[in-house]
């Protein structure tokens, strides 16, 4: 019983036992000499520059889930990824379906209720580009890293990536959706905050804004970074 009990043991904690630096990872088999492929058709269409490493370097091919299609959007099928929850990705694409289909019939009816013609072109009616300033607009330009300096743990400004920075926004947004009430859903306030986003205003914004005057009270702070 004793045996069978260690031998138990061994095989539930196989999976903590493992060594991080020795699991195999997918794209591993793509060294630094590859680089990366064309993923705009436009460019496709293009000749390489004559400076171009992909003439004579190999080339790694495209992601299984990247498309040519002109419904294709890296930003969007990110936020899709993260608005997913216990692998149920169609659940996750109807609701930003939902989400762009209610954006689109309120700005149509916009539209069709303004009055003159400089209303309406001031009128987006483009789910897509709303959806994309919108993310633009909530993204940070700086962001606040913890430094310890003499056992005091300081809140250092420190500069954003591009990629972080639209990750941070994206979280930021479905976080503050998720948070609503029992009779609204989930693309009902993704609609509205993509809206209030689009105009600059909203949580998001407000909350990206505080960020950027907590990072300026603490620009004093900044040099610890390189310390």
């Amino acid at each position: 019983m004793a045996v069978r009990s260690l031998g138990q043991v061994f095989l539930n904690l196989n999976v903590k036992l493992r060594c991080p630096s020795l699991v195999c990872v997918r794209t591993s088999i793509y060294g630094p000499a590859y680089r990366d492929p064309v993923r705009s058709k436009r460019d496709l269409e293009e000749p390489l520059p004559e400076d171009d490493e992909r003439r004579y370097l190999p080339i790694k091919p495209l992601d299984h889930s990247h498309s040519f299609t002109f419904f294709h959007d890296p930003v969007l099928m990110k936020f899709t990824n993260r608005l997913m929850v216990d692998g149920r990705k169609a659940l996750a694409r109807k609701i930003m379906c939902d989400c762009f289909e209610l954006i689109k019939r309120r700005q149509v009816k916009q539209y069709l209720t303004a009055k003159t013609d400089e209303d309406r072109a001031k009128i987006e009616c483009n789910p897509f580009v709303i959806f994309r300033k919108a993310i633009d607009n909530c993204c940070p330009v700086v962001q606040l890293l913890p430094a310890s300096r003499g056992g005091i743990v300081y809140q250092v400004p420190s500069y954003v990536s591009e990629s972080q920075a639209r990750a941070m926004a994206i979280k930021w947004i479905i976080t503050t959706c998720r948070v609503r009430g029992h009779r609204e859903t989930m693309a009902e306030s993704l609609c509205k905050e993509f809206l209030s986003a689009y105009s600059n205003e909203g949580r998001i914004v407000k909350k990206k804004e505080e960020l950027h005057r907590q990072c300026e009270a603490n620009k004093a702070y900044a040099h610890y970074r390189w310390k």
